[in-house]
């Protein structure tokens, strides 16, 4: 679903309108340096915890380095606002667009340079409070040296400059926030803070999670935030982080691969089962010809690999040209001896929720008997392959 809201005419529609009730939301305005009349601004709607992207809010701008506009919503929501210029291209960062977190009837204002999209100053709503007024600006300082140590890397990459980048890609990797950050972060997500704001950061952390950690912590939380839309949110995923966890056995389920066949995981009872989903990524790369090795080694002895990722990934990886589809890690992305399914197909998409695949790559190490036995991202190689070894 796609709105379009002409910013600065908003207020005059509505003196016009005011007969007709306005639909519950909040109000977003900015004074961004650098945005000019014709922008785009794209409010898109993250679907937590999974940051899926959901219904897109399409602003234009009318007055140069200004905005305001009424952004309809029936509950709190995660929101990522990213531009597109009337003319010419956006500038290069590392950070996909600026967050937002947004009640019913919040007004939130944004500050800063369009230079520095994704590292804008809030202010208004849950942003007032002290706590959060704080690791904002600290996440504000943070961002914005990222980015430019992002920029120096890619500027050096199109000058063919190899030694420095290295240095600036060596500095982006190695770059370590403000200490204090992590105080007021940890102060939202870990302790006793009963808002729905530390709801919302408890939330956007699940992937390191655990179901015990989650159960302990929503028993800290009153009644009021379990029941807003980011306490449901947990409530939801303790049910799915139980099905995970570790020790525990998860429930079978059904999916159809990419040659049309049923698979369930209970074809694989009586096998020590790796659930690989994987992706175009840095980790992907790293670890998956180590699984592969795992796989030719262990296979015969009774070893198993499901692999799970998105068709279109597979579809991105040709329409990148023969070129790319020629470097080797991509080569053994493509000849994968194991079962593949794909999360997109309308009859798998449950499994992304249902084994909570938020990122990539996932290891899920299950055995014989059903039980997982690992679970996270690349770090659970090396514990695959001591079980492995041990056992077969």
């Amino acid at each position: 679903m796609k709105r379009t809201f002409i910013a600065s005419a908003l207020t005059a529609l509505m003196t016009a309108c005011a007969t007709a009730p306005q639909q519950p939301g909040f109000q977003l305005s900015g004074e961004i340096e650098g945005l000019q009349t014709g922008d785009t601004l794209l409010l898109t709607e993250m679907i937590m915890p999974r940051w899926q992207d959901g219904k897109v809010d399409t602003l234009i701008v009318k007055e140069a380095g200004r905005f305001s506009a009424h952004i309809p919503m029936e509950h709190t929501t995660f929101y990522l606002l990213d531009y597109k210029p009337k003319v010419g291209q956006p500038l290069e960062s590392c950070i996909r667009g600026e967050e937002i977190f947004a009640r019913i009837n919040d007004h939130i204002t944004l500050k800063g340079s369009l230079e520095y999209l994704g590292a804008l100053h809030h202010s208004g709503g849950s942003y007032d409070d002290e706590v959060v007024k704080n690791l904002d600006s600290l996440t504000t300082i943070a961002d914005k040296e990222m980015i430019d140590i992002y920029r120096q890397a890619i500027k050096y990459q199109k000058e063919e400059q190899t030694d420095s980048v290295n240095k600036y890609g060596q500095m982006y990797n190695s770059y370590q926030s403000p200490k204090e950050m992590k105080t007021y972060r940890d102060s939202l997500t870990y302790r006793i803070n009963d808002t729905e704001y530390a709801a919302f950061m408890y939330v956007r952390n699940l992937f390191d999670k655990t179901y015990s950690q989650l159960k302990e912590r929503l028993e800290l939380f009153t009644p009021e935030v379990r029941q807003s839309s980011f306490g449901q949110i947990l409530d939801r995923q303790l049910t799915i982080l139980k099905n995970i966890e570790v020790g525990e056995s998860p429930k079978d389920f059904t999916i159809t691969d990419k040659d049309g066949n049923k698979v369930s995981l209970s074809n694989y009872k009586g096998k020590y089962t790796l659930i690989y989903h994987w992706g175009l990524c840095p980790g992907t790369f790293w670890v998956n010809p180590k699984i592969m090795e795992l796989y030719e080694k262990y296979h015969d002895k009774g070893f198993e690999v499901l692999g799970l990722t998105r068709e279109d990934l597979n579809k991105l990886i040709f329409q990148r040209g023969e070129e790319f589809r020629n470097l080797e890690e991509i080569k053994g992305l493509l000849n994968h001896p194991w079962t593949t399914c794909y999360t997109s197909e309308e009859a798998n998409t449950f499994i992304n929720d249902e084994l909570y695949l938020s990122g990539v790559p996932i290891l899920m190490f299950i055995s014989p008997e059903g039980i997982t036995l690992a679970r996270g991202y690349t770090e659970v190689y090396q514990e695959v392959k001591d079980i492995l070894e041990k056992e077969l």
